[in-house]
């Protein structure tokens, strides 16, 4: 299953992140004007949903990346005309500004239990993509929310967690039977 997409073109059911320039880069704009005044720069990531964007930024940066970061639908970018990114430089691509400094982006987020290999990687990708096909972004957002529930922003496995109960509910089990038993 072929699960990327060029991402020079902008794709109209794609979600895209973008970020204010920082002061530090906002000196190199020659001409001012309304619209360069405050100079936005687009990541070339397309991700499914709006909720899958802020995860991604939220779990590689943390909460306060939600301050800098803004989502917007590849719809919307048509609209204003912009079909294509510019490939200038390279290392800006993936790139975001929070705090002034440049973070890098993913397109994925992955819980631990699919950060083994890059065969459970590839396969959670995969699982993803056939979801959205199948039932769009409703869908998505819930399968996506689903595999993601117990690393929920905090990077902890759910079957860790599940682990955890499942033990402490076992404990308890035999210390009440142990109880009635006495």
């Amino acid at each position: 299953m072929r699960i990327r997409r060029d991402k020079r073109f902008v794709w109209p059911d794609r979600y895209y992140i973008w970020t204010y320039y920082p002061k530090s880069f906002r000196k190199s704009i020659d001409v001012v004007s309304k619209g360069k005044l405050y100079a936005k720069h687009y990541t070339y990531i397309p991700y499914f949903s709006r909720q899958h964007a802020k995860h991604v930024a939220v779990f590689y940066y943390g909460k306060k990346a939600l301050h800098y970061v803004h989502v917007i639908s590849g719809k919307r970018l048509i609209q204003e005309g912009i079909t294509t990114f510019n490939t200038g430089r390279k290392k800006f691509r993936n790139a975001c500004f929070i705090k002034g400094q440049v973070c890098y982006l993913r397109q994925w987020a992955y819980p631990p239990e699919y950060q083994h290999d890059k065969h459970r990687r590839r396969k959670y990708a995969c699982y993803l993509n056939k979801t959205f096909e199948k039932g769009g972004r409703n869908a998505f957002n819930k399968r996506y929310w689903r595999l993601n529930y117990g690393s929920n922003y905090r990077r902890i496995s759910a079957t860790y967690r599940r682990m955890k109960y499942n033990k402490l509910a076992m404990a308890i089990w035999r210390e009440l039977e142990y109880s009635d038993n006495t």
